[in-house]
């Protein structure tokens, strides 16, 4: 099992464009009129999917460290390394708990109390659809991490599968650079996902504060007050938008090199391929090499 980070972007772009969708009302009615109003709600196959990676990662971590004899580390950091895993396997456990237990399960009988929301129970408010971004980071670092863990023990045991050790090692730690890519392009998502909860209490303060007066300045101030959420939005959490773009860019140029690097070695194996065959082919037909 080894997923790039291609794959795992892919996987998240489809999950924020299907959140996006289920944003609106007659796409949760679609959904729950075919009495999969829980199971389709975009956090269930992100969970899933990070669920996936998580199993299979550790999986392959404990088939590695069953071949820990041909690597020379000490075996106190070998034990310390599994205890890590089994460690963030709990972890992963109990956020998941908390995320049903606490976010999902009250925002639903919520739901069940309001009439004009029991047709579409299972949908999120908007601030708890941010919130489930910024509580799923440690989810989704804990997947990553233990993605990367793989790749370290398939670096130690030598157990790669490629044509020689230098190939695997780059190849490997190139897949333990991209994990690591995406966790930390999760994070930013997670403070922007935070930002704007902060900003919609923002919002909501300064439209309680702004209410529609009467009398001949109510429309001066209705746009005085549009002006200032739109300043909050912006020029607000301007900082916040600047770590964002810088730590994305970081991510990109990180995700950039590796992918330079596995094509490297995907050139050198097809140039590897190719000269064999050729070889073979040669012996064969030569009449003085079959003599």
């Amino acid at each position: 099992m080894r997923g790039n980070f291609l794959h795992f972007l892919t996987f998240f772009i489809g999950v924020l464009l299907w959140r996006w969708l289920l944003k609106f009302k007659r796409w949760q009615r679609r959904i729950h009129s075919m009495g999969l109003g829980f199971w389709l709600q975009w956090y269930n196959p992100f969970l899933l999917g990070l669920a996936s990676v998580v199993i299979l990662s550790f999986w392959e971590v404990i088939y590695r460290a069953s071949l820990r004899e041909q690597c020379e580390l000490p075996r106190w950091l070998k034990e310390l390394n599994m205890f890590c895993n089994i460690l963030g396997l709990l972890a992963f456990v109990i956020a998941g708990f908390n995320i049903f237990s606490k976010l999902i399960k009250e925002t639903h009988e919520t739901a069940l109390q309001d009439s004009s929301m029991r047709e579409i129970e299972y949908m999120l408010p908007p601030r708890v659809n941010w919130l489930l971004l910024v509580v799923m980071a440690p989810m989704v670092f804990v997947a990553m991490t233990m993605h990367a863990s793989s790749s370290l023990w398939t670096v130690l045991t030598g157990s790669g599968g490629l044509y020689d050790q230098p190939l695997t090692e780059v190849q490997e730690m190139a897949f333990y650079d991209q994990s690591l890519a995406f966790a930390e392009l999760f994070q930013f998502t997670s403070v922007y996902a935070f930002a704007r909860i902060c900003q919609s209490f923002l919002s909501q303060r300064l439209e309680e504060a702004s209410a529609p007066p009467r009398g001949e300045k109510a429309e001066s101030l209705q746009t005085i007050a549009k002006q200032y959420r739109t300043l909050i939005r912006l020029a607000g959490f301007l900082g916040v938008w600047a770590y964002i773009a810088v730590g994305v860019v970081q991510c990109t140029i990180t995700v950039v090199f590796t992918g330079l690097q596995l094509s490297e070695i995907s050139t050198s194996n097809e140039l590897k391929d190719t000269l064999f065959t050729n070889l073979i082919m040669y012996t064969r037909s030569s009449p003085l090499l079959q003599s």
